[in-house]
């Protein structure tokens, strides 16, 4: 087969990165989209924060409406709310400030007051035996500002997560047009951020570089991005955890961007269909699921990636002193269990206080979770996912 296909890029204007870039920026680039009135979604403990202040210094008066309600996972009550609440106040941008589920729920609001609120007939459903199939939302999106304040990496994504309350599912939704027009990787937006959930999100902006580079659908492009990306996250991540670390904060934020505006042209894995469904009914930060799960799906999928590892080893190993043995694939786990263990993370899910008699119910879940479609190794049924979490707990 010739070599060929299609790189879908991201609709997006641009980002605007460093140090106090948004004090210096973000009124311009408002102007530019026309945001006179802006609606700002953010979360409760940003409400009094620095963040907060240096985003109404420079565009207080343009803001007509706000909200702190985002919670973890983006409830699909609290986006009608939300939705309700930006049309009432005839707001033509929104702005979010926060990290994933701030974000989702900003683009989740633009989802409905464009498409409506029929969630079953918008999100992505996936089957091994029909592939994945994303319905087609056509209609243009309210202009979207995103300040993001963790390594979510969701500014600059083309989907987003909407957790369904009464089954405790969490369903995807994908639009290009979802995509922010403007981004701001400023690091002085993260004072605020806890250290865990910086770690926690750096974490998962590794487990989806390392999923994206083993994928079956990457090309020269993709892999460029993700290794890229992988060694950024891998060499600063670390470094970035100091609070005066400007630099290598929006290098990471770099790494983010690397690869979340690339799942549209290569997907995830089965990491990112487990931390999708374990953070739906559990409420476990995605960094922390991906972490767990991911020295295990990296086992269940050795077979299928082993003869991939050469790049991915020259990204994460060329400048270590720490001799790790066995396999390519033994190597790699023993390097993201070593990183776990120097950010502090739990390592089972057993230690999140979750009934393992729950795990069959996640399993079938993520088993439908489009983010399967791009795992190395075909899934057959949900017993392969819960195989996982089993060995995981």
């Amino acid at each position: 087969m010739s070599y060929g296909g299609k790189i879908l890029v991201p609709s997006m204007k641009g980002i605007s990165f460093g140090k106090g870039s948004v004090s210096s920026e973000l009124e311009a680039i408002s102007d530019t989209l026309g945001a006179t009135r802006i609606f700002l979604v953010s979360t409760n403990s940003l409400r009094d924060s620095p963040e907060l202040v240096a985003v109404e210094d420079a565009i207080g008066a343009r803001i007509v409406g706000k909200s702190f309600q985002s919670v973890a996972h983006t409830p699909d009550t609290l986006v009608l709310q939300i939705k309700d609440l930006v049309l009432k106040s005839e707001a033509n941008a929104i702005l979010s400030l926060g990290g994933s589920s701030v974000i989702d729920l900003a683009k989740a609001a633009a989802l409905c007051i464009a498409e409506g609120d029929d969630f079953e007939e918008m999100k992505v459903t996936f089957s091994p035996d029909r592939g994945m199939v994303a319905p087609p939302l056509n209609n243009p999106k309210m202009p979207h500002i995103s300040i993001p304040t963790t390594l979510s990496g969701s500014e600059s994504s083309f989907g987003l997560g909407i957790t369904d309350e009464s089954s405790r599912e969490k369903n995807v939704f994908v639009d290009m047009k979802l995509i922010p027009k403007w981004i701001f990787h400023d690091p002085l937006m993260c004072h605020s951020t806890p250290k865990s959930l910086w770690s926690g999100t750096g974490m998962k902006v590794f487990s989806d570089a390392l999923e994206q580079s083993l994928s079956p659908k990457a090309n020269s492009y993709t892999k460029a991005l993700s290794l890229s990306a992988l060694e950024l996250i891998n060499n600063k991540l670390m470094v970035s955890m100091q609070r005066d670390s400007h630099e290598a904060k929006t290098i990471c934020f770099h790494a983010g961007f690397m690869v979340m505006s690339n799942i549209q042209n290569v997907g995830l894995g089965m990491v990112a269909a487990l931390r999708h469904q374990l953070g739906a009914a559990f409420r476990i930060p995605h960094g922390v699921a991906s972490s767990i799960v991911l020295p295990h799906v990296l086992r269940w999928n050795a077979d299928k990636i082993e003869d991939r590892l050469v790049d991915v080893h020259e990204r994460l190993f060329k400048e270590s002193s720490t001799p790790f043995e066995g396999s390519q694939t033994e190597k790699l786990i023993q390097r993201v269990e070593r990183l776990m263990t120097q950010l502090k993370m739990p390592k089972r899910l057993r230690d999140l206080d979750i009934n393992d008699k729950d795990l069959e119910s996640v399993a079938r879940k993520a088993a439908a979770d489009f983010s399967m479609a791009a795992n190395p190794r075909r899934i057959n049924s949900f017993e392969d996912p819960l195989e996982v979490l089993r060995e995981s707990y």
